[in-house]
């Protein structure tokens, strides 16, 4: 995920104003217990979740099932996941969701973010123009 926030100045409702700010995340859902074998996914998850560094986290989805969830959004983090699918490339439409995210991530590490038109390359990435 790349997520951008727009800064917004204070208002009658909001009492603090909002500064913009771009960062990066990394999250994988899986649920808890695989329906074609019966096999439980969290022995997978939580090595998963140590190979990050992370921690895994669950939660119950509007079906009630249990979901397993690991995140990482730190630049250390990123840069890991970042060579990491440079060695093991994703397939399909994830590439190129991917190669946005690195793109952003060069961006951040190089400072560009904070320029103006930086901001405006991220926005045309991810559709907020």
């Amino acid at each position: 995920m790349i997520k951008y926030v727009e800064s917004r100045p204070k208002s009658d409702t909001r009492k603090r104003s909002v500064s913009e700010n771009i960062s990066l995340k990394f999250r994988l859902d899986q649920r808890s217990y695989d329906k074609a074998t019966s096999s439980s996914m969290k022995p997978f998850m939580e090595n998963l979740a140590l190979f990050l560094s992370c921690n895994l986290k669950s939660y119950t989805n509007n079906n009630g099932s249990e979901i397993l969830s690991v995140s990482v959004s730190s630049i250390n983090s990123v840069k890991f996941l970042i060579d990491y699918f440079n060695k093991y490339p994703l397939l399909g439409d994830k590439i190129n969701d991917f190669k946005k995210w690195e793109l952003v991530y060069s961006m951040i590490v190089s400072k560009e973010h904070l320029t103006e038109q930086g901001r405006l390359k991220i926005r045309s990435l991810i559709g907020k123009l």
